[in-house]
């Protein structure tokens, strides 16, 4: 899962959050916008530039198509334009909607992970400590 650390009793815990660990890197960004093909090719790829990525949900907004994805080692959301030909606008999703997804996914955990800190100003963590 992205973004965990492991304490020295080999917990799992969510580090505090900053908003530069979920928002993807301008390398990252320049590289899917290299892509010299549509992007409803392109992820129909298994191993193709979005092969790390999980699509969330597919919108339509601005008169486009757009699909959600999650990159899943790095936590990071964009949003990608639905087209079949380059080049595709890509939209940065607010850190902290990724934020607020990673700790959903921890939820899935058969142990409560917790975070270190406080969550991101107007979130409230969607992973409470189980009782």
């Amino acid at each position: 899962m992205a973004g965990l650390a492991r304490k020295p009793d080999r917990t799992w815990i969510r580090p505090a959050y900053r908003p530069e660990d979920y928002t993807i890197t301008a390398a990252a960004l320049a590289n899917l916008h290299l892509c010299p093909y549509g992007t409803v090719e392109e992820l129909a790829k298994y191993d193709g530039l979005y092969g790390n990525y999980d699509a969330l949900a597919e919108s339509v907004h601005d008169g486009k198509r757009y699909a959600r994805l999650a990159e899943r080692s790095k936590g990071w959301i964009i949003e990608v334009e639905l087209t079949a030909d380059p080049p595709a606008e890509v939209r940065l999703v607010p850190p902290e909607e990724a934020w607020a997804r990673a700790r959903t996914r921890d939820a899935l955990s058969p142990t409560y992970i917790p975070i270190e800190g406080e969550p991101p100003v107007g979130f409230t963590d969607p992973n409470p400590r189980r009782g």
